[in-house]
């Protein structure tokens, strides 16, 4: 269910979180839930928002952060969110205003759309400043046969814990979806210890028996419903009028040498070119250096030569266009 606020007008950064039709509004009409208010007095709102993603079967951990003197609002994304301890693991963002969307207190217009997997948000300053910012799961491009997903029954003798090579996951996991030398992410989600993530190598598979050998040992202790995936790692990323978005550092896969520098790329068809006022669309590619993780979704990369706010229409869905201030791209974001 996508959740749109199209072209509404904002008082100041306190009216865009908390107004009846605000970031805090969306985020829950869209189906993501509350988990923490450590703060939610004005000017300094710091709230953390989870989601289980449009399949039910996601763990998205979103922070939003109110900061006031800079009339700023900071994303912070987790794997995980301990609210018994206030404290979010494998953060993705910062308060440097590296994954910001930058307000203004002299008045914003807002395009915000939101669904149970991300939000995305453009802000267009009173200096006709357009701001943008996406946060949630990207939409990972593995092939079929590398995209399997399940998690981890808990610890047993020999399986799921420091120092053993073998996890033994969920009763009815789809074995055909795994291959040997594949690489996984293990994320714990555990309330009973800290979450951790970790990369491993598959050496063999035993589906009957419900087991995955690995290459090397485990590193963590892992719990009942750790999470078994290609990609379990959220996304943050901003931008303004300056140019396209960034990405948040680690934005892929937690900090590795083969996942750094990650940004969206595009190669632009100019609309001259193109017959019968023809718009290509384009998925924003998340790249690292060795392969491409991912898309992001609600957000689609467009050629130059459009107006800002122009509506545009692929299929039956529909999204507002805004320019990057480059000659040769934009972006534009789904709003049905």
């Amino acid at each position: 269910m996508l959740v749109s606020v199209l072209n509404q007008a904002f008082t100041d950064v306190d009216d865009l979180i908390d107004a009846a039709n605000g970031l805090n509004a969306t985020l829950l009409a869209a189906g993501w839930t509350l988990l923490e208010e450590i703060d939610g007095d004005p000017t300094e709102q710091d709230r953390v928002y989870k989601s289980t993603g449009e399949d039910s079967t996601e763990a998205a951990y979103l922070r939003v952060t109110h900061d006031g003197p800079n009339d700023r609002i900071h994303f912070r994304a987790y794997s995980w969110w301990d609210a018994a301890g206030s404290t979010g693991y494998n953060e993705v963002g910062d308060l440097l205003g590296d994954t910001c969307l930058q307000g203004d207190d002299a008045g914003m217009t807002v395009w915000m759309v939101a669904n149970k997997n991300a939000l995305g948000i453009v802000a267009e300053s009173s200096t006709s400043v357009y701001n943008r910012f996406f946060g949630g799961l990207m939409t990972r491009q593995e092939p079929t046969q590398q995209s399997g997903r399940t998690t981890l029954q808990g610890p047993a003798s020999g399986y799921n814990s420091q120092g053993e090579d073998k996890l033994l996951v969920a009763i009815g996991t789809d074995f055909s979806s795994f291959s040997v030398d594949q690489y996984l992410w293990l994320v714990n989600q555990h309330a009973s210890g800290p979450a951790t993530v970790e990369r491993v190598q598959i050496l063999g598979l035993d589906a009957p028996a419900h087991t995955i050998y690995l290459t090397t040992d485990l590193v963590y202790d892992y719990q009942a419903g750790a999470l078994v995936g290609t990609d379990p790692q959220p996304m943050v990323l901003w931008g303004d009028t300056s140019g396209t978005f960034t990405g948040a550092v680690p934005t892929a896969l937690h900090n590795l040498d083969d996942y750094e520098d990650t940004a969206l790329y595009i190669e632009a068809v100019h609309i001259e070119s193109l017959p019968n006022d023809a718009v290509p669309m384009f998925d924003p590619l998340l790249v690292g250096e060795e392969y491409f993780p991912g898309t992001c979704p609600l957000i689609v990369l467009t050629p130059g030569g459009l107006a800002d706010e122009d509506d545009l229409v692929d299929g039956t869905a529909n999204y507002v266009h805004f320019d990057e201030g480059m000659t040769s791209r934009g972006i534009a974001l789904r709003t049905s």
